[in-house]
C-alpha cells in the first residue's frame, strides 16, 4: 500500500513538472532569442563582457522586460534583470545593439538590445 502511495505521488509530481516546465521553457527559447558577437569587451550594468558571442532572450511573453544574458552555451548566466521597453529607431538594421559613450581603454556599455524583427527593444537601466 505505501508503495503504490509513493509511486502515484512521484508520479504526480512528474506530470506537474513537466506541465509547468515546458511552457515555460519554449516560450523563452527562439522567438525572443539572439545570438551577438561582439568583436572586443562591452558593458551591461554591472558586469562586462569580454569579446565573443553571446545570447540575448527575453525570458518569457508574460514579463516581457526582462531579459537574459548568457554564454553561447547557456553554461552562465552573465546578466538578468528588468529593462526599459523603447522604439526601435528608423532606419535601424534588424539586430543591433545601440552603445553609449564611455572613456578611452574602458569597454562600451551596451544601452539597448533590439530583438530580431521587432519594432521595439529593451534599454539597459544604468
Amino acid at each position: 500500500m505505501v508503495k503504490r502511495s509513493l509511486l502515484l505521488t512521484v508520479f504526480g509530481a512528474l506530470i506537474l513538472g513537466c506541465v509547468l516546465v515546458v511552457p515555460m521553457h519554449g516560450e523563452g527559447i527562439g522567438y525572443h532569442t539572439n545570438y551577438l558577437t561582439f568583436s572586443g569587451s562591452v558593458a551591461l550594468p554591472g558586469v562586462t563582457l569580454p569579446g565573443g558571442t553571446y545570447i540575448f532572450e527575453r525570458v518569457v511573453d508574460t514579463v516581457p522586460d526582462v531579459v537574459v544574458v548568457r554564454d553561447r552555451d547557456r553554461t552562465k548566466v552573465f546578466y538578468m534583470a528588468m529593462t526599459r521597453s523603447v522604439p526601435r529607431p528608423g532606419g535601424m538594421s534588424d539586430r543591433a545593439v545601440t552603445f553609449g559613450e564611455s572613456r578611452p581603454g574602458d569597454p562600451a556599455p551596451i544601452t539597448a538590445w533590439y530583438p530580431v524583427g521587432e519594432n521595439s527593444g529593451h534599454a539597459f537601466v544604468y
